[in-house]
């Protein structure tokens, strides 16, 4: 048997994330095997995207340019964060989550609804 590639692993892995949604009673859209959102009680919902290779050009470029930091500015930062990692399944402190060794800070002062890209930081 072949060891998964990191390709199979993103698929895996979206599939669990829809099926974590489902079963906790959150919304999951399917458009047309293309696109797939998952609705969040928190008044946004999350794309959960399909493989592409501009994706997979990205995650093999990884070693060269990581995102370390994602600054969202929210209407409600605690109750985006906690959506995103209850979906997610990852540690969640105060407004901020956890994603592998990406950090997702909800700040406030965003528009309601869906949060508002404030910085972003790559190493």
């Amino acid at each position: 048997m072949t060891e998964p590639t990191d390709l199979d692993k993103v698929r895996a892995a979206a599939l669990e994330r829809m099926e974590r949604a489902e079963r906790s009673g959150l919304r999951v859209q399917e458009h047309g095997g293309r696109r797939t959102f998952v609705s969040t009680n928190a008044g946004y919902r999350l794309e959960l995207h399909p493989p592409r290779d501009w994706i997979d050009e990205l995650l093999s470029e990884s070693t060269t340019l990581r995102l370390t930091e994602l600054h969202l500015k929210s209407d409600d930062p605690e109750g985006k964060a906690r959506a995103l990692a209850d979906v997610l399944d990852c540690e969640r402190i105060g407004a901020d989550v956890e994603i592998g060794e990406t950090l997702v800070r909800f700040t406030p002062g965003g528009p309601q609804g869906r949060p508002e890209l404030e910085a972003e930081m790559f190493t």
